[in-house]
């Protein structure tokens, strides 16, 4: 991939490649449109040049959307969820021709990665990152995906 240099938001985008995720869970609030989706709009417009790919992290979901009463059971909402989902990224201006739009278990790949940073990423790494300080700071984690997850965000910052 060619490095180019693109502005937006007074910050230098320094890659050819934009990634970034939502999890389905339910009805989009002003959170997510002031978060991301707004940015990924006007990314198109923006940072020409740059591949962009949005992931719905439906995998993600699974942390929320379960229960377990002497089985393990997810919720069945997950698959209706990312439809809706696509359908409102869509009408608030994502362009697929712009933008590449995709389920999160619809590409093996995804969670491989995850695995394999899983397998190399050190503890002190995570001890840097906000999204895992902050889950142990409410309580130290319960299930190996909410140390996971964090391990999947390495793969899209650089830790230093």
């Amino acid at each position: 991939v060619q490095e180019t240099d693109a502005e937006y938001m007074g910050k230098t985008i320094k890659k050819d490649i934009i990634f970034s995720g939502i999890q389905p869970t339910g009805v989009i609030h002003i959170g997510n449109y002031l978060g991301a989706i707004r940015n990924w709009i006007n990314l198109q417009e923006s940072a020409p040049q740059a591949k962009r790919f949005y992931c719905i992290v439906d995998l993600h979901s699974l942390t929320d959307k379960y229960k377990i009463d002497h089985q393990v059971s997810f919720d069945n909402s997950t698959y209706k969820d990312c439809l809706t989902l696509a359908a409102t990224l869509l009408a608030s201006g994502v362009d697929p021709k712009k933008s590449t739009i995709f389920i999160q278990s619809h590409v093996p790949q995804h969670t491989e990665l995850s695995w394999i940073l899983s397998c190399i990423g050190p503890m002190s790494w995570l001890n840097k990152m906000t999204q895992y300080l902050s889950l142990i700071h409410i309580s130290e984690p319960t299930r190996q995906a909410e140390i996971s997850y964090a391990v999947f965000c390495l793969k899209k910052k650089k830790i230093t």
